[in-house]
């Protein structure tokens, strides 16, 4: 079995405030951007968004995995809703899923608690926007 160091023991996902602490977090450069350049230009500000959104997901989660052979295990995502204005989207609840033959959400972009799932979609709203809206 694999101690725990003391910094694993007391992370704290509310730590990760924004996309370069999540990037900071992983040990990953944030200048260092996938190459879009032969994606059609409409494409490339969503696809950052994902990224990005990616990013955070995984640093927030710190090593939790969904696994969709696990009907019981409660995977979390965000259920975003349009702002009627245009101006972006509202978080309105979170939920989670059993996955069986379908699932609406995507794997990577889920959590094992809703406080993590809240604290997502507050810290990176203008990733959720640039991926769902741009």
């Amino acid at each position: 079995m694999k101690k725990k160091t003391i910094e694993e023991k007391s992370f704290d996902f509310r730590t990760i405030e924004n996309v370069e602490d999540a990037f900071k977090r992983l040990c990953m450069d944030p200048s260092e951007v996938p190459d879009l350049s032969r994606i059609p230009e409409r494409f490339r500000e969503p696809l950052m968004g994902a990224y990005n959104l990616m990013v955070g997901f995984d640093a927030i989660n710190d090593g939790w995995r969904a696994d969709y052979t696990k009907r019981d295990q409660k995977k979390w995502y965000a259920w975003p809703w349009v702002n009627s204005a245009g101006s972006g989207v509202d978080f309105t609840h979170s939920n989670y899923c059993f996955a069986d033959t379908f699932t609406d959400v995507g794997s990577r972009l889920c959590t094992d608690t809703r406080d993590k799932i809240v604290h997502l979609f507050e810290k990176f709203n203008k990733e959720f926007i640039k991926f769902l809206l741009k």
